[in-house]
């Protein structure tokens, strides 16, 4: 045999380069990519930004966004950002039985008129308007199935003959 080829050697993980205490198996290197990455949305930048070299950034960045354990990390900083931003079900119930309860105030603009002819502009904060307050009672009522649901095809009509005649002249023209 002329010569043994060499198996490219496995790259030994140490604690320099691997995030302390995380079991998503990613370099620090590739945590800070992931963190580029979500706030510049550009492989190459982000690579750069992370530390790699600019000359291979390019190449590592698209490397990168096809290893499966960076692509969790990126999807779940995403979903979470998202939960952030938004409201959730829980959160939109509690703020519906707050407006309903006019526990919230609005802010309103108020015009007041001086003595001398002139007039004063001023914000004032009032109870919320009867108005919200309804609809949020509304909103409410219908997520808990307290109001009934009309059919749209179930509609009422009173009978003045029109049906009876309509059949009539179907009947006359079917047996001709």
């Amino acid at each position: 045999m002329a010569g043994a080829v060499k198996k490219g050697r496995k790259r030994r993980r140490t604690a320099k380069n691997r995030v302390v205490g995380r079991k998503d198996g990613l370099t620090l290197k590739q945590k800070k990519f992931v963190e580029f990455y979500i706030q510049l949305g550009n492989a190459t930048e982000a690579a750069k930004s992370a530390g790699y070299s600019d000359k291979t950034a390019y190449r590592t960045g698209a490397d990168n966004l096809k290893k499966p354990q960076i692509q969790k990390a990126i999807q779940k900083i995403m979903d979470e950002e998202d939960e952030k931003r938004v409201v959730q079900a829980k959160e939109a119930l509690q703020i519906l039985s707050s407006i309903a309860r006019g526990e919230i105030e609005e802010e309103e603009i108020a015009v007041i008129g001086k003595a001398g002819g002139g007039s004063q502009v001023e914000h004032v904060n009032v109870r919320t308007r009867i108005n919200n307050r309804i609809k949020a009672l509304t909103l409410l009522a219908k997520y808990h199935g307290l109001l009934e649901k009309k059919e749209k095809n179930e509609t009422e009509y009173q009978d003045d003959g029109l049906m009876d005649a309509l059949n009539r002249k179907a009947k006359d023209v079917w047996d001709k």
